[in-house]
């Protein structure tokens, strides 16, 4: 689903503080206030809740960047939160390809959000062999890159992600309805802001890739 509306009172000066409707306030509203330096104002709490403002304004522009309805909708339909890791993932079906891993690293590809090998303190052993598989939208696991390619590797006990929600636009106006993910990491360390994971397809069964020409609002 989308960001939810929401109202939130945030401070915009030293001593004043302002009513913001999300998301209808976010193209004028929103934006003049943290244009002017909104987000400095207020404490430790106010800050942060700045910050996710302004992320799901980002995020909700993202989705209506095309004005026109896509002609073709071939994502719809597939569980997502229960999918194979590999079909969400572009960087995990290249093989042997040199380039793979460095496709892996982008912040576009879900597998960015794993982490490059098992985390100190964790018994390879847990490795069952099974295919890397989201459960309730939640996944926990790893990267062996050891090998040609690199590939997934399953452990409860691993950071991981999960997903926030689920969405559909034609990010990039190419007549095609995307999906987009919006992913947050799990685990000691990992960076807490959200991530968006745009994923497009061109036939009803074809695999899943990223959209071309299009930018992502880093979170």
């Amino acid at each position: 689903m989308k960001v939810s509306s929401y109202e939130v009172e945030l401070p915009v000066a030293r001593d004043a503080r302002a009513l913001f409707r999300i998301p209808g306030d976010c193209a004028l509203a929103v934006e003049n206030a943290w244009l002017a330096g909104a987000q400095q104002w207020g404490g430790r709490v106010d800050r942060s809740i700045w910050w996710k403002v302004r992320r799901d304004c980002d995020y909700m522009r993202f989705l209506a960047a095309s004005p026109t309805p896509p002609m073709h909708d071939f994502v719809r339909g597939y569980d997502y939160r229960n999918a194979y890791l590999s079909d969400l993932s572009p960087g995990l079906r290249c093989g042997a390809d040199a380039g793979c891993l460095e496709r892996q690293r982008d912040e576009a590809d879900i597998s960015s959000l794993l982490p490059r090998s098992a985390p100190s303190g964790l018994a390879r052993g847990r490795d069952s062999g099974a295919p890397c598989r989201l459960e309730n939208g939640v996944f926990r696991g790893w990267l062996d890159e050891s090998g040609a390619g690199g590939r997934c590797v399953m452990d409860r006990a691993s950071p991981g992600f999960r997903i926030l929600a689920v969405d559909y636009a034609d990010v990039n106006g190419d007549g095609y309805q995307d999906v987009v993910l919006r992913v947050v990491a799990l685990g000691a360390g990992m960076r807490r802001a959200p991530q968006i994971v745009p994923l497009t397809r061109t036939a009803p069964d074809g695999p899943f890739s990223i959209p071309e020409n299009v930018t992502i609002p880093r979170q």
